[in-house]
């Protein structure tokens, strides 16, 4: 795969996501862009950088800056991995 550029989920995020327990409280940076923040942090887990176990702790932690609820979620992820599937 090549690589992408990562402005929201950092190489130093995905450390502190990693070593993390599974009930622990992250913080984010501060608010994001829905899109381009899943696209990353898929990107990262599809690679093996994150467990996926944490993907829910993960999505918990973030506030997103765009009008896009949580509630769509479902259906931004769904598109993020087709567009992945065509990009690879």
């Amino acid at each position: 795969m090549r690589p992408i550029e990562c402005k929201y989920v950092t190489e130093d995020l995905v450390r502190e996501w990693k070593n993390a327990p599974a009930t622990a409280n992250l913080k984010s940076s501060g608010p994001v862009p829905m899109l381009r923040f899943l696209y990353e942090l898929c990107w990262n887990m599809v690679r093996g950088e994150l467990p996926f176990q944490k993907c829910k702790v993960i999505l918990d932690s973030v506030s997103f800056s765009d009008n896009q609820s949580k509630e769509d979620l479902d259906s931004v992820l769904a598109d993020i991995v087709s567009q992945m599937g065509q990009d690879f």
